[in-house]
């Protein structure tokens, strides 16, 4: 990656904008930016340089270095006289982003969500090259496919795992139902008393799940389905178990086609052919 460095050993602080951190604010101790302050005030400063490019009016956005940014703040202010060392990049949005996730990734472990997100838009300038996204990230293929499987999962799943309301057992379940169902199951999992179990929710989804074994059409479109739970094993830590479908309404509607497909052909060989589905004439 080339980027055009300038020479500015130290910025102001104030003239320093957040930037697109993968790493949420929230995932930030309190005590320990403050603890790192003091380190910070006893020790004269920060040492290492943060990464910054230039902004608007004059300004610079963070790249990488938020805790250090935040922490001397708090511990001199952020008045004029107040300054941190720097190294300043002309920078695309891309190669920000590429820098700030591998910077967060090596400094301290992120939240699977902010490193699936992060992820996600390594590869969207990847143009969906995984192995070249995993490449760059120093990923195994693995790691990246989990990462990126948890983004299957709706913006409110996606919520209330941020905000610790739910496991990451959770999330990893509901990634796997189609996206209405998720909205369901999750409002569920909500309204409960207390936080039910992941093993608990486990088996409820499994309850609830369609039996592939048992499917009367070709299962061959089914092989790698983000809904087969196979699949799902095979990308996160927390899935319901083997040869089943979480996606309700796409297998009904192969259930369907085959039947309308076998009701045709008889046809030829009687006068009367009626499907009755279950629940019909009180059936």
């Amino acid at each position: 990656m080339e980027a055009h460095t300038l020479s500015a050993p130290r910025i102001r602080v104030n003239m320093i904008v957040e930037g697109r951190n993968p790493r949420t604010t929230a995932d930030y101790d309190q005590e320990e930016l403050k603890e790192f302050a003091e380190s910070i005030r006893a020790s004269g400063g920060v040492a290492t340089p943060i990464l910054l490019r230039p902004w608007q009016e004059g300004k610079f956005q963070l790249v990488a270095g938020w805790r250090r940014w935040r922490s001397t703040i708090i511990a001199y202010g952020d008045g004029d006289e107040v300054t941190i060392p720097a190294d300043i990049r002309v920078l695309t949005d891309e190669e920000a982003d590429h820098l700030a996730l591998v910077e967060n990734t090596d400094r301290k472990a992120m939240t699977p969500l902010d490193e699936a997100e992060g992820a996600a838009r390594i590869l969207a300038t990847c143009k969906g090259d995984r192995g070249e996204a995993a490449r760059q990230l120093g990923w195994k293929q693995h790691m990246l496919d989990q990462r990126l499987a948890l983004m299957y999962a709706i913006p409110e799943v996606r919520a209330a795992l941020r905000k610790k309301d739910i496991l990451l057992g959770h999330a990893e379940l509901l990634a796997g139902l189609r996206k209405e169902s998720q909205q369901q199951a999750l409002a569920s999992l909500m309204a409960a008393p207390a936080l039910i179990e992941v093993g608990t929710f486990k088996s409820m989804l499994e309850r609830m799940a369609l039996s592939l074994g048992n499917a009367i059409f070709d299962k061959a479109d089914c092989a790698g389905c983000q809904h087969n739970s196979g699949t799902q094993q095979a990308m996160f830590g927390e899935a319901i178990k083997d040869g089943n479908c979480t996606n309700k309404v796409c297998y009904d509607a192969k259930v369907d086609t085959v039947v309308q497909s076998r009701a045709k052909a008889l046809e030829s060989d009687y006068q009367v052919v009626r499907i009755v589905r279950a629940g019909d004439n009180f059936t």
